[in-house]
């Protein structure tokens, strides 16, 4: 997986920019918190409180990435 993980970084790198590419990269808390839920489901039995801040956590995490491909389109469309 580390090794997929890298390959994809450095084919993905020269075209998204490496800030970008960096911060997908180490998006690791956003797939560790998916494969606890559907996989290994560590959250079958937890409270409301307790879905409702993974999925504040997961949805804040969605926007950042969202948000951080938005800056790179428009610097890279602003710059040329």
């Amino acid at each position: 997986m580390w090794a997929i993980g890298t390959l994809g970084y450095s084919l993905a790198a020269p075209h998204l920019g490496y800030s970008v590419a960096f911060v997908f990269g180490q998006s690791t808390p956003f797939v560790t918190s998916l494969y606890s839920i559907f996989y290994f489901k560590e959250f079958a039995h937890a409270g409301k409180k307790t879905w409702a801040w993974e999925i504040l956590m997961l949805l804040s995490f969605s926007v950042s990435l969202g948000l951080m491909c938005c800056a790179q389109e428009f610097f890279v469309c602003s710059n040329t």
